[in-house]
């Protein structure tokens, strides 16, 4: 299986510009990998949410939302799947959330577990963490999503030691193997 990692410039609240850039990614990857991930909150941008609720559920999409039918739409058009960041609203709940988007459905949706996403000093109880880590299987092999702060708040539920840098890296074991340069719009290919 072929994973590609997406490192590509976002707008925060321009989701029609996010959108248009993961387009521009899926016709550069198709026939190239199988699964193509962006980062966390990709699809609003990182810095989109101002704490205001009444402000940050406009911002937020549903997993049934006309938004996510575009992005399941897409994954058929150009035969690449699909695994991004956006900010879910589900109820009056507002999460960070990574869906995974395979032929046309959304085949898993992880809710960030660690509270370092928001401002948890000035946000109220519609902003929420998930509560499971579930694995799922992809293409024969069993997944696990983690977002930033789950890998070092939760290292025992990744087995990880903690580490993370951002940006598009591939580590196995602890290890570098891949990377991709700050600021450059690219997509690092890894077999997996």
């Amino acid at each position: 299986m072929k994973i590609g990692l997406a490192s590509y410039r976002f707008i925060n609240h321009q989701v029609a510009y996010n959108l248009s850039q993961i387009k521009k990614a899926m016709r550069l990857a198709s026939g190239k990998v199988d699964l193509l991930c962006f980062g966390e909150s990709f699809l609003q941008g990182f810095d989109a949410l101002n704490w205001n609720y009444d402000h940050d559920k406009e911002i937020a999409i549903t997993q049934t939302s006309a938004i996510m039918r575009k992005l399941c739409e897409a994954t058929l058009r150009y035969q690449v799947d699909l695994a991004l960041g956006y900010i879910e609203k589900s109820q009056d709940r507002l999460y960070s959330s990574y869906a995974v988007i395979e032929r046309g459905r959304l085949l898993h949706n992880y809710r960030r577990i660690s509270r370092g996403w928001k401002e948890f000093r000035i946000t109220d109880d519609h902003y929420q963490e998930g509560t499971a880590t579930t694995a799922f299987w992809y293409h024969g092999q069993k997944l696990q999503i983690a977002l930033c702060g789950d890998l070092w708040d939760f290292p025992e539920r990744f087995k990880t030691d903690g580490v993370s840098h951002g940006g598009a890296f591939y580590f196995v074991g602890g290890a570098t193997l891949q990377k991709l340069p700050y600021d450059e719009e690219r997509i690092l290919i890894v077999d997996a």
